[in-house]
């Protein structure tokens, strides 16, 4: 199995486009002499030199320091709940986390699967007392 990876230019009719995904149209550029060609066509001009001088590295080390940001702030968050520092938590469909502290200060984090926080937050309960849960 062969697989690329490259740009394409994705369209959805309205905000609402995702409960049809017969809506959903996509363009990529062609292989080869075609490839520059088609990113002019396809993208708007203020993009090209950013498709064209694309540093794969770049985005590689960005989305690791993103991962070990947000994996280390979701292990300070269960740290702080275990060790009953936390007044409360709330949480969005999106999973994005984000715990209050008994001292004023947050964390926020994305939990790995939704309602993580909720299930650590009860755990902790006997020993710590009732966190406040939230959730949109």
């Amino acid at each position: 199995m062969s697989g690329s990876s490259g740009p394409a230019k994705i369209d959805y009719p309205n905000e609402l486009s995702f409960y049809d995904l017969s809506k959903f149209s996509y363009e990529a550029p062609g292989d080869g002499s075609y490839y520059a060609e088609d990113i002019r066509r396809i993208f708007p001009e203020d993009i090209w030199q950013r498709i064209f001088n694309f540093d794969r590295e770049s985005i590689i080390k960005k989305i690791e320091s993103t991962a070990f940001i947000n994996i280390s702030s979701w292990e300070l968050i269960k740290q702080a709940i275990n060790d009953c520092e936390v007044e409360s938590v709330w949480q969005t469909h999106d999973r994005a986390v984000k715990a209050e502290l008994k001292n004023g200060e947050e964390l926020t984090a994305i939990e790995p699967k939704i309602d993580d926080i909720m299930g650590i937050a009860e755990i902790a309960e006997p020993q710590c007392g009732r966190i406040l849960m939230g959730t949109e």
